[in-house]
């Protein structure tokens, strides 16, 4: 830093414009001394001015600033010779934050300063020259030294340490926008911890480095910053989070509290809306509860929607709880801050999840879209099937490899997953339905509730319409008897079977009553024979 020589006109406050008497450190002045501190024939009754002007640099950039940096009357200065310890001047500077000493005798001096008179809050930053030393060799010599002072910055840690209303002087890093959460708060941090800061009366953005002055105050129970005023700001990239357990993060221990934390594979246990359209989860890594609470005002929008089952990647800022629980919740500060996936679990698994859990299902589809009145597209894997209904019209073939987000449900007093979205992942050829005897299929022996069936040399025992027009025909192969439901959308020309016709028939497994269940071809039927290849029914 070089304190600039500066005429009268240059200076736009009144009381800065004596200052231009202050001439900080010349090149005349280098030019009288020669290296290695020599010794020079001066003439010993000469005398000769210092003059000290003191500034306080507000914007702490180590230069003077004539718009925003201002004059510092009162600071003590002390002048000894170079080699020495004695006083042999002292004063303190005026209104105008200039000293005189005139009529120094020659010789090399040394300008110190009494810091107690500057103040707790402040420290000297510079002295101009340094080594803050002046030189006197004539008596037309007039020497400038320029102290500079700025607020002394104090950590975070040890700023919330300090009493209710204490002012202090930070510099911090913002990991949040102005008014991104509903309450406008705004969490700092420097290298120490971090802190958050209410009642702003400024504006900045995430990431910008602050300096600013600011009062200790309290929220929620907690310390916090008001009253803040801007010193300076500088564009800037956010940390990057501290890596914590769900565990960890709900106690907000050491670095913590305040600060921007992220957790991983965090699954979700329970989800509530708020009043005021804040949602609330609670989440779990395994290691223990967290809640986190999207502000409605942050307006987050996440990959996939949220549901207990999912699992999450969050970055956010750790706020304490009102309850009382002196525990902390996570809230994340923008889109981008959430990560959802469903990691997928077979259709086994899902048919045993907790009712209104999401999931995440990949198997072979077993029907289309349009087969049955009621929706539902039954889905395989090598460990069950399952019933789905879909959320609009996706598109796919019987054989489809899909993908299936649903929550879990009950559909006919069996598990299903509703408010289903599917995805194809492939094309892949149809499973070969799995052959069961009449008593089998009708019981769903082996938990085969919902898969792809067929029973042979099976006879027609009974036949009759359903009050939906649905034609049901009941077959036997002596194990016992079951019901075919041919759909009234299937059934085409297709006659009833008169009894005593053997048949056999695939179709997907439903249950019609606790503990019963009927066979449900899936293609249109035309004379004897249907859509299907190979056919769903067929005469023996």
């Amino acid at each position: 830093m070089r304190i600039p020589k500066v005429s009268a006109g240059q200076w736009v406050s009144g009381s800065l414009r004596r200052f231009s008497a202050l001439i900080a450190l010349t090149s005349a002045l280098s030019a009288c001394e020669e290296p290695g501190d020599k010794v020079l024939s001066i003439d010993p009754a000469a005398t000769g001015t210092l003059q000290i002007g003191a500034i306080l640099d507000r914007d702490g950039n180590g230069e003077v600033n004539v718009l925003v940096d201002v004059v510092f009357p009162g600071l003590r200065i002390n002048v000894t010779p170079v080699n020495g310890t004695n006083i042999i001047a002292t004063g303190v500077t005026d209104q105008t934050g200039l000293l005189t000493f005139p009529n120094l005798p020659v010789g090399s001096y040394q300008v110190r300063v009494d810091s107690s008179s500057a103040g707790d809050s402040l420290r000297v930053s510079l002295i101009d020259p340094t080594p803050p030393i002046a030189t006197i060799t004539t008596v037309v010599d007039s020497i400038g030294v320029g102290v500079l002072l700025e607020f002394a910055v104090t950590t975070v840690a040890d700023a919330v340490k300090l009493p209710r209303g204490r002012r202090v002087t930070l510099r911090v890093i913002a990991l949040n926008t102005v008014n991104v959460f509903g309450d406008s708060t705004v969490h700092l941090a420097d290298s120490s911890a971090a802190v958050r800061a209410y009642a702003l009366r400024t504006q900045f953005q995430q990431g910008d480095s602050l300096r600013l002055r600011a009062t200790i105050g309290e929220r929620d129970g907690k310390p916090a910053l008001t009253d803040l005023t801007l010193i300076s700001i500088r564009g800037g990239e956010i940390p990057a989070p501290i890596q914590a357990t769900t565990s960890q993060a709900a106690l907000a221990g050491g670095k913590l509290d305040n600060n921007l934390v992220q957790v991983k594979n965090a699954r979700v246990v329970d989800a509530a809306t708020l009043a005021g359209g804040d949602n609330l989860y609670t989440v779990d890594d395994g290691s223990g509860p967290l809640e986190m609470l999207f502000d409605a005002t942050a307006g987050i929008l996440t990959n996939l929607p949220i549901a207990i089952g999912a699992e999450l990647d969050v970055t956010g800022l750790l706020v304490p709880r009102t309850d009382g629980s002196n525990r902390w919740k996570l809230m994340p500060r923008r889109t981008g801050d959430v990560f959802v996936r469903y990691p997928a679990i077979t259709i086994f698994q899902a048919r045993t999840r907790q009712l209104g859990e999401t999931v995440l299902i990949q198997g072979i589809a077993l029907n289309v879209l349009n087969n049955f009145l009621n929706g539902a597209v039954h889905v395989s894997d090598a460990t069950a099937a399952i019933r789905v209904f879909p959320v609009g019209t996706p598109q796919f073939q019987p054989g489809d490899s899909i993908s299936v987000l649903g929550r879990v449900t009950l559909s006919d007093f069996q598990p299903a997953l509703s408010n289903a979205t599917i995805s194809v992942l492939a094309r892949r050829n149809l499973p070969s339905p799995i052959d069961l005897k009449t008593a089998e299929a009708a019981s769903a022996a082996g938990n085969r509730d919902a898969q792809l069936v067929r029973i042979d040399n099976a006879t027609v025992t009974d036949t009759s319409r359903t009050p939906a027009g649905a034609m049901r025909i009941v077959v036997n192969d002596t194990t016992g008897p079951v019901a075919v439901i041919l759909e009234t959308q299937l059934i085409g020309s297709f006659a009833m079977p008169a009894p005593g016709v053997k048949l056999q028939v695939i179709g997907l497994l439903t249950p019609v009553a606790p503990g019963i269940w009927a066979i449900r071809p899936r293609c249109s039927i035309v004379g004897s024979t249907s859509s299907c290849s190979p056919p769903d029914i067929v005469a023996r």
